[in-house]
């Protein structure tokens, strides 16, 4: 269901009404699978490319998937806040996630404003001189950050509230994924909270396919905290109920893409014969 509500984000960021929700949901599922099949995120490459058809260049889907990824990124944080908010003691761990609040916004506030301002000096004063190849290289890399920033921030002041709005949806229903795990922390919300989010954010680190290593460390660490030593273990069913079923969807899908395309090419033949 999350992923239906990613979509229709899509949708609303890119303003098509010809865009195929049936399509862009069949691409999502296969994209899904593929950035967890696939160690170290390399599934968000696959993303980039296999979505230019809906989006008419790399770039603009490129510049959606940065999108998306701040409203997330933004959500999951919140999520970790309120889990904070909920617990009954401060734990030394949460520190680690304020360090990385901290400078996650002070990077982006860095990135699309003081970096902006001056990349757009940079640029102005490489149009002014003499060009050799490298300063045209310099002017085509400089144009091409600064146009990116400010699609962004267009897109951002466009359609904040709604993508908001679908945002919250998104990572509402990722949270209930972890509602099989209620019982095993009676009932104690921040833990639960703190896990789901502690799992998102090991999305930004290297880990193997199907998320290995990340989402070990995520319930290793609430285990720590909340003193369930043989909490890492139950991390095989999220795994097991969470990523596989992905995994397989995304299979199933592929599978019969492929086959839809050779039946296609075969009935072409024929009709060329």
């Amino acid at each position: 269901l999350s992923h239906v509500f990613r979509v229709l984000r899509l949708v609303i960021l890119a303003e098509d009404p010809k865009l195929s929700v049936r399509e862009m949901l069949i691409e999502q599922y296969k994209a899904n699978g593929v950035n967890l099949a696939l160690p170290f995120r390399l599934g968000e490459a696959y993303r980039v490319i296999f979505f230019k058809k809906f989006f008419g260049s790399y770039y603009r889907s490129f510049i959606f998937l940065l999108t998306e990824r701040i409203f997330d990124f933004s959500t999951i944080l919140v999520i970790f806040y309120l889990a904070r908010y909920f617990a009954n003691e401060w734990h030394a761990a949460f520190s680690y996630v304020n360090y990385f609040t901290i400078l996650m916004f002070v990077g982006i506030f860095g990135f699309f404003f003081v970096a902006e301002e001056v990349l757009s000096i940079l640029h102005r004063v490489l149009l002014s001189r003499t060009t050799t190849r490298i300063e045209v290289q310099l002017i085509k890399i400089t144009g091409q950050i600064l146009r990116a920033i400010h699609d962004v921030k267009a897109i951002l002041s466009k359609r904040v509230w709604a993508c908001l709005g679908f945002t919250l949806v998104i990572w509402g229903l990722e949270i209930l994924g972890f509602a099989m795990f209620y019982k095993l922390f009676a009932g104690q919300i921040d833990a639960l909270l703190s896990l789901g989010s502690l799992v998102f954010l090991s999305s930004l680190l290297p880990s193997g396919p199907v998320g290995y290593g990340g989402v070990q460390l995520a319930f290793h660490w609430v285990g720590q905290i909340w003193n369930m030593p043989g909490l890492v273990g139950y991390s095989v069913w999220y795994n097991v109920f969470i990523f596989l079923p992905a995994i397989f969807i995304a299979l199933v899908l592929f599978f019969n893409g492929n086959s839809s395309f050779k039946r296609k090419q075969t009935k072409k033949g024929k009709a060329h014969g």
